[in-house]
């Protein structure tokens, strides 16, 4: 399988996964579109130019051009499926089909103040980061100087608070052992070398309360992948039911207090005026 391909679906199923995400991100951030350190910029008169890459449902960008209808709000993903009816959108919003690793036309350079991207770091998007440290790849020309950029991402940690059973431990011999290699402790070093200075990050939690949603997070991704890999690719029956067990395992896993712990990234980095 192609190592950049995307190995979800984009079917309401697909949809219904990246909602729910959304919803748990909320939860951590206090339903706050915005973190602090960019709410402060905003007032009545503000009328900035926000792009959000790697859209998906469009649901945060979405929610931004609600909150804020003095802004224009454009959401960029590589494909137009999972958009909401262009009858259910903000007026102050536009959607764009286009892949967000290929360059950006010049029309695209300097004219957003604030960029919004999660990544969400697990093996099958660890393709996604590695190839977003090239300076060919990042689209930081669209971010104009002196304001702000938005981060936010996950990455799976290594050392886990909750007790490995078989299940969960199957799935982590199968993680990449380099899967970390691309962050460090200091997130901001990632977008440092394309001129930006950090103006914070913080490290949030995750509260037991929404390790249930977490953990069905997973699971939804984890049903999406072998579903499209079984379409897709095939898959023999055996090698097929030892997916289905591992995912059957990790449900009652999940269901019985198991959780695979993650660090999660609230970053913001400013572009250095040249």
């Amino acid at each position: 399988m192609d190592s950049t391909k995307y190995v979800f679906g984009r079917n309401y199923r697909a949809s219904v996964r990246l909602n729910y995400q959304h919803a748990l991100i909320a939860s951590l951030t206090d339903h706050r579109s915005f973190h602090p350190s960019i709410r402060r910029n905003i007032t009545s008169s503000t009328s900035f130019r926000v792009a959000d890459l790697a859209s998906g449902t469009a649901l945060w960008s979405s929610e931004v051009a609600r909150e804020y209808p003095q802004f224009q709000v454009d959401g960029f993903d590589i494909s137009s499926d999972q958009y909401p009816s262009p009858s259910w959108r903000p007026e102050n919003l536009i959607l764009h089909e286009r892949d967000i690793l290929q360059p950006f036309p010049e029309e695209y350079h300097g004219v957003y103040d604030i960029v919004n991207t999660l990544v969400a770091q697990t093996p099958s998007h660890i393709w996604r980061a590695k190839k977003a440290t090239s300076p060919q790849q990042v689209p930081i020309p669209m971010i104009l100087p002196n304001l702000i950029a938005k981060l936010t991402h996950t990455y799976i940690a290594t050392d886990h608070p909750y007790p490995q059973t078989m299940a969960v431990a199957n799935l982590m011999r199968k993680t990449p052992p380099d899967i970390e290699s691309w962050l460090t402790d200091n997130p901001h070093e990632i977008l440092q070398p394309f001129g930006f200075e950090q103006v914070a990050c913080d490290k949030l939690s995750l509260p037991d309360i929404y390790r249930p949603l977490w953990n069905q997070c997973l699971l939804l991704g984890l049903e999406e992948y072998c579903s499209k890999v079984e379409e897709d690719a095939g898959m023999d029956a055996g090698a097929s039911h030892a997916m289905r067990d591992t995912l059957n395992g990790l449900s009652r896993e999940f269901g019985a207090g198991t959780s695979i712990d993650v660090h999660w990234f609230y970053q913001i980095s400013r572009k250095i005026e040249s």
